[in-house]
């Protein structure tokens, strides 16, 4: 979704943007300069072709809270119609007709009837706030940076699913090599083990641990994941793989077998893509050949 005003203009359902600086203006004026206007109008061409509206499974969201009920013809044409553009990219807060989210959800995703329609644009001042009968989310807080995770399989979580960007920033200081700053972030979201990103970034301590060679707390840590009662198996599984793994160094083959094994008669995949059966196998495969020509002392 976006809130197309790049060439700082007051047309085609966009407005020139004064918050507190001439931001607008700063803004036009620093691309013009760096990049010259024929960059910058070709940036603002292909930011006008983004969508103003996104349907999920169970969500709709925009930019801003829809100011009055649009129906499908008119958001398929919406880039040809000033005032749809406006309503989806430039309501005050609470300044609608009736309660045009909510008729929208009734309209797109009837069978959900927890579905809800989130959007940022002005400020609230918490990590959210909720309007026309608790269906429409307004995320938008700059001093916590926050994006919301919406599982397409269950309800929303207010408490656990609007996220601060440090997940986002933990995986970008991994992809920049930076792992102490990633690991600080991955502690803190570990503390999340009902959803996938604290799932993961539990998954990755253990990981990390495995690989300082600390293999006794590796376990401690995977058995401490499994009570948490996750339903991210995916992860638990990934978890599991390292425990097998610190067996398997610390000379226990046999258990590392049996972790293997029970792996992979009780994990079912969740897609064609999940590879946690191949990576059992591929383990599996290594132990039987080591235990079979007596590599190793019991």
């Amino acid at each position: 979704m976006v809130n197309s005003s790049f060439l700082n203009e007051t047309a085609n359902g966009n407005y020139s943007f004064f918050k507190f600086a001439s931001e607008g203006e700063m803004v036009f004026d620093f691309m013009v300069n760096y990049y010259g206007f024929a960059i910058t109008e070709l940036y603002s061409e292909f930011e006008s072709k983004l969508p103003l509206l996104v349907q999920g499974k169970n969500f709709l969201a925009s930019h801003a809270e829809p100011a009055f009920y649009m129906d499908k013809k008119q958001l398929i044409n919406s880039m040809k119609d000033e005032e749809v553009i406006k309503a989806l990219t430039w309501t005050r807060n609470g300044d609608v007709e009736d309660f045009p989210a909510v008729e929208m959800l009734n309209e797109f995703l009837p069978e959900y009837k927890n579905s809800l329609y989130f959007a940022g644009h002005r400020p609230v001042s918490e990590n959210y706030e909720l309007r026309e009968n608790g269906r429409f989310v307004q995320i938008h807080n700059p001093e916590k940076m926050n994006v919301v995770y919406i599982d397409p399989n269950r309800n929303f979580n207010f408490e656990n699913d609007i996220i601060e960007a440090d997940y986002i920033a933990a995986k970008s200081y991994i992809a920049l090599g930076q792992r102490d700053k990633a690991l600080e972030i991955m502690k803190k979201l570990s503390e999340h083990k009902l959803l996938a990103y604290g799932a993961e970034a539990t998954y990755i301590l253990i990981q990390d641990t495995f690989d300082k060679g600390e293999f006794e707390e590796v376990e401690n840590m995977v058995y401490a994941f499994s009570d948490s009662a996750t339903n991210q198996m995916y992860w638990l599984a990934k978890s599991f793989i390292v425990l097998g793994d610190a067996f398997a160094e610390l000379g226990d083959l046999e258990q590392a077998k049996a972790t293997f094994t029970s792996i992979k008669d009780e994990y079912t995949p969740s897609s064609k893509e999940d590879d946690i059966i191949e990576q059992v196998n591929v383990r599996l495969e290594r132990l039987e050949k080591i235990i079979s020509e007596g590599i190793y002392n019991e």
